[in-house]
């Protein structure tokens, strides 16, 4: 057979639909360094949801870094840092998170 059957299709449709409905659902969003940096679709795609993004990364570059305040606008820890990272997402304040 050549390529993917029809049912694949269909199974790589729902876990995407899947996927975006707990993104629009979330009020952090991971962050994870993958195959390149963190500086990646993933970034995008976590704000275009309208989560904020939690990255857990030593190598953080922001883009635009110039133009934006990144403190502002996520949560950044290396990853020796995340045993931190329930409690810090607990003193966020709930008004700031939304």
């Amino acid at each position: 057979s050549l390529g993917p059957k029809s049912e694949d299709f269909t199974s790589i449709s729902l876990r995407e639909t899947m996927y975006r409905e707990v993104l629009w659902n979330s009020q952090f969003c991971l962050v994870l360094n993958g195959t390149s940096t963190v500086n990646s679709h993933r970034l995008v795609e976590v704000i275009m949801h309208g989560c904020i993004p939690v990255v857990i990364a030593s190598d953080f570059e922001a883009p635009f870094f110039e133009q934006l305040r990144w403190q502002d606008l996520g949560v950044f820890l290396r990853p020796q840092e995340l045993p931190l990272l329930r409690d810090l997402l607990l003193q966020i304040p709930e008004e700031l998170a939304m």
